[in-house]
């Protein structure tokens, strides 16, 4: 089953399981109820929860430039990590940058720690930003500083 499916089912889920009351998730309890055991061999092949924060190290394969100046829009790039991130299972992780460097190209490798990009984020680049299309991948952040370090 590929990824997109699995997030789709996982999601559904999640919902059935909120609106029935449950907050079990880590056994099978009756025939009505379906749990993942968060250790289990089906836990590890399904995106379940991201981490507020990811340290990625890998190399950018797409990149979606912002602008900073009289107006400010963030950019994106699409990073493939060069191992397995904790708390994440997707091939690519996507990054919303402030103010980069638009002579950063695709090819060039980046270690930085990013943070979950959520609706109170104020700064114009994360209110305003281009988008690569990340078929519903959470997208995180890089604060200035961050962005600053991809060379």
């Amino acid at each position: 089953m590929n990824t997109l499916k699995q997030i789709l089912l996982l999601s559904l889920f999640q919902i059935l399981m909120y609106s029935c009351g449950s907050e079990s998730t880590s056994h099978v309890n009756n025939s009505d109820t379906l749990t993942i055991d968060k250790d289990s061999e089906m836990a590890e092949n399904i995106f379940l929860e991201p981490a507020d924060s990811l340290h990625v190290i890998g190399t950018i394969v797409e990149i979606v430039p912002g602008y900073c100046g009289v107006t400010c829009s963030g950019g994106c790039i699409k990073v493939k990590p060069d191992n397995k991130v904790p708390n994440y299972t997707l091939e690519h992780i996507y990054l919303i940058t402030a103010c980069m460097d638009n002579r950063i190209t695709v090819g060039t490798k980046i270690d930085v720690m990013s943070s979950m990009h959520t609706s109170y984020d104020k700064e114009c680049y994360y209110l305003h930003y281009s988008t690569i299309d990340s078929v519903n991948a959470p997208l995180f952040k890089l604060s200035e500083s961050e962005t600053r370090k991809i060379k």
